[in-house]
C-alpha cells in the first residue's frame, strides 16, 4: 500500500514551482519594461490629459483592490473598510499631486535653463598649450583659436612660463614675451610686449631650500622650476575677429644669433573675452536669473494647471 508524501515536500514542491515562476516573471518584466517606458512616454507626450486620465484610473483600481483586501483582513463591519478607503484615498491623492508638482518643477527648470542659455552670452575662454619653434632666432608658437573672437571686445591674455632654476636661466636674467593677436588674414591686430625672469633667491637661500625638500626632488614629487604668470597688459579692443595668438619669446640684444634665449620646460596660454557691460552683468547674475526664471515659469505652469486641467488634479468631493 502506498504512503502520501509528506506535507514538506509538498510544500517544497510548491516553494520551488512559485520560486521559478517568480523568476521567469522577473526576466520578462526586466525584457518588456524598456518597451513599456517608450510606450508610456509616447502616450505622455502625444496625449498628456489622457495620460494624466490613465494613470488616475489605474490609482483608483489598485486603492479599491487595496481597501478590500485590508477590509477582508480586519473582518469588520462596514465602518472601518470605509475610514481605510478614506485613508487610502487621501495618501494616493498626496502622492499623486506631489509627483505632478515634481514634474512641473523639473519642466520648470528645464525651460529656465534654456531661457537663460539663450538670453546670456558665455565669455570665449581658451586655453592651450605653446609649442616654440626654436630654428627661429626667437621662438615662435601658434595657437589658432577653434572659436572665433568677436569683435570689438576688449581681451585678457595670460601666458603661464615653467622655467627650470638653471644656471643659465639666472645668469640670462630679464627677457622678453610678446603676445599678437591675429586676424583672419594674418595681420596683427593687437600686441602686447613684457619683461619677465625668475624670482632671485640668494645662493644661501637656494641651499636651505634645496636641503628641505630634498626628498620630494629625489622622489620626483616636486622640480627645481619656478611658473611664471605673465598678464599682457596693453590688449586694446580688436575691430576684427581673432582667429589665433602667436607668442614669441624676443631674443635679448647683447646676445648673439641663437642666444638670449630662456630654458622653458612647459608654457601655455589663457585667453579671455570681455563681454560688454550689460553681457557682463549677465554674465555674473546668471544663476539668480536661472532661480528667478525657473520659479516664474513654475508658477505659470501651476495656474494654467489649476484653471485648465483642475479634475486631474483634486479629487472630486
Amino acid at each position: 500500500m502506498a504512503t502520501a508524501p509528506p506535507a514538506f515536500l509538498e510544500s517544497f514542491a510548491v516553494f520551488v514551482i512559485k520560486a521559478v515562476v517568480f523568476q521567469v516573471s522577473a526576466l520578462v518584466a526586466c525584457l518588456t519594461f524598456p518597451f513599456r517606458l517608450l510606450q508610456w512616454w509616447f502616450l505622455f507626450v502625444t496625449d498628456p490629459l489622457g495620460s494624466a486620465q490613465r494613470a488616475r484610473d489605474w490609482a483608483l483600481g489598485v486603492a479599491g483592490q487595496a481597501t478590500g483586501a485590508v477590509g477582508a483582513w480586519l473582518g469588520a463591519g462596514d465602518g472601518v473598510p470605509r475610514v481605510v478607503a478614506r485613508l487610502l484615498w487621501g495618501a494616493l491623492w498626496a502622492m499623486y499631486v506631489c509627483v505632478l508638482l515634481c514634474m512641473m518643477l523639473a519642466m520648470a527648470f528645464t525651460a529656465g535653463g534654456v531661457l537663460v542659455g539663450k538670453v546670456v552670452e558665455e565669455p570665449v575662454q581658451v586655453t592651450e598649450n605653446l609649442n616654440f619653434d626654436y630654428t627661429k632666432p626667437s621662438p615662435v608658437a601658434f595657437v589658432p583659436v577653434g572659436r572665433l573672437v568677436p569683435p570689438q571686445q576688449r581681451m585678457q591674455l595670460e601666458v603661464l612660463l615653467t622655467l627650470p632654476e638653471s644656471d643659465y636661466n639666472r645668469r640670462l636674467g630679464v627677457f622678453q614675451v610678446r603676445a599678437e593677436l591675429l586676424s583672419a588674414d594674418g595681420k596683427v591686430v593687437t600686441a602686447s610686449s613684457q619683461p619677465c625672469m625668475l624670482k632671485f633667491k640668494s645662493v644661501h637661500m637656494h641651499f636651505i631650500e634645496t636641503f628641505f625638500q630634498s626628498v620630494s626632488l629625489l622622489s620626483g614629487y616636486s622640480s627645481e622650476s619656478q611658473v611664471i604668470k605673465l598678464k599682457m597688459t596693453g590688449i586694446k579692443e580688436a575691430f576684427k575677429p581673432i582667429t589665433g595668438v602667436r607668442i614669441v619669446l624676443e631674443q635679448r640684444a647683447e646676445f648673439a644669433t641663437g642666444a638670449g634665449i630662456p630654458e622653458i620646460y612647459d608654457a601655455s596660454i589663457k585667453l579671455e573675452a570681455e563681454l560688454p557691460l550689460l553681457k557682463r552683468v549677465l554674465w555674473h547674475w546668471r544663476w539668480t536669473m536661472f532661480v528667478w526664471s525657473s520659479m516664474a515659469v513654475f508658477v505659470f505652469e501651476l495656474l494654467l494647471a489649476v484653471v485648465c486641467c483642475r479634475p486631474c488634479i483634486f479629487p472630486r468631493s
